[in-house]
């Protein structure tokens, strides 16, 4: 059996990654329902691309892995909790084809590539201009996705609204601009980790994940734990 290698995506085809698979079948079947469009994304797009080169032997466990220089803050979510918040895109896309997505602090592109493999028309904006590069450069073999450098991720993309879903990635954060709601659909929402409390030195934050209607009706989804995004650390807005 030969091998080769797909350098666009960095996928080695036709050769099985069974970390992937023990982390779609160990860490998120068990605990979520998982739309058949989001499994086939997930077990299609491989992590070690979108993650530095130090954690790309480790990039399958559960944790929260920082996206470059230590005390930067912007993490790739841990299978789960990432598992968790995209299973409402999978379900959204489910009914409505050629939706639209904008992913605010989307790092290095994982999130974007599983969203538009699984065929919506992504959006992500960075403020950190190496990020941005390096998810420009990965997300070459997904012909619907769009990258841009923002300074002022809170301000979301209004030249390309409006989204039906508005995902805030990269941790968890201290509100919902108010301004993110105005972009979406009348039927959109958005998804976020909504901090509760901080824990371990203000790094880790004990938060909900949240779905924010347009209408602006929120539910809570689920609990977790995750580092904080500090491009969204302001007092809360929202009280649940």
């Amino acid at each position: 059996m030969s091998f080769h290698f797909d350098y666009e995506k960095s996928v080695p085809v036709g050769l099985p990654d069974h970390a992937l698979d023990n982390m779609i079948a160990r860490q998120l079947q068990p605990h979520i329902m998982m739309p058949p469009i989001l499994t086939k994304a997930l077990g299609t797009v491989r992590r070690q691309p979108f993650v530095p080169a130090l954690y790309r032997n480790h990039c399958h466990g559960d944790a929260n892995i920082p996206l470059h220089n230590p005390g930067t803050p912007r993490f790739l979510l841990a299978p789960l909790t990432l598992g968790r918040l995209l299973q409402r895109v999978a379900l959204k896309t489910d009914q409505q084809q050629e939706s639209k997505i904008l992913i605010l602090a989307g790092g290095k592109g994982y999130s974007t590539a599983l969203t538009s493999e699984m065929g919506l028309i992504s959006y992500l904006v960075e403020n950190q201009s190496d990020l941005s590069q390096e998810a420009s450069q990965n997300l070459k073999a997904y012909p619907n996705a769009q990258v841009y450098q923002r300074t002022d991720l809170t301000a979301g993309l209004p030249e390309h609204s409006p989204f039906d879903i508005i995902f805030i990635d990269g941790g968890a954060v201290s509100e919902i601009p108010p301004e993110l709601i105005k972009q979406l659909k009348e039927n959109g929402f958005i998804l976020a980790l909504l901090k509760r409390s901080l824990v371990e030195a203000e790094k880790i934050a004990l938060c909900w994940g949240v779905k924010l209607w347009a209408n602006g009706t929120k539910e809570i989804l689920f609990d977790g734990f995750a580092p904080m995004n500090q491009d969204f650390n302001k007092p809360v807005t929202f009280d649940l």
